[in-house]
């Protein structure tokens, strides 16, 4: 296994163990057969089921999508639907979320605005904006 493998592997995993009861409420079937899969190396099936998750507003699986498509584990390596997906699951975690996490996710977020150019960033910001309106506004608590 490569270094890059084993160190999202280990933040996958503490990642879940973080927020496993702060992510909104989703079928629970769907975490443990994603974290089944991941283990079993079937990342595709692991990614299908986070973004499911992420999509009904899990900050824990949103965290996982963008991790995913920042390792392209699963899908394509892509940066800008990196930032978008961790941008938003920072947002809905609040701040007991990157108090929880907060060297984890800065340093994917800090690694990831390296790799890209300004015009990607933009990019990344506008669609997280998307996201957060799909998939974060819908589910606030008031």
């Amino acid at each position: 296994m490569s270094g890059a493998t084993v160190a999202t592997s280990f933040f996958l995993a503490t990642l879940t163990a973080l927020m496993l009861f702060a992510a909104t409420p989703v079928a629970a079937g769907d975490e443990e057969d994603a974290w089944a899969a991941f283990q079993a190396g079937d990342h595709q099936t692991a990614f299908r089921l986070w973004k499911r998750s992420a999509e009904q507003g899990d900050v824990a699986a949103q965290a996982k999508v963008g991790t995913s498509y920042l390792e392209g584990t699963g899908v394509p390596r892509n940066y800008v639907d990196a930032y978008a997906w961790l941008n938003i699951a920072a947002a809905q975690g609040g701040a007991w979320f990157l108090q929880s996490a907060p060297v984890a996710i800065r340093n994917h977020m800090d690694a990831i605005t390296k790799l890209m150019t300004p015009a990607q960033i933009a990019e990344a910001q506008k669609l997280s904006r998307e996201l957060c309106k799909k998939y974060v506004v819908p589910f606030r608590k008031e």
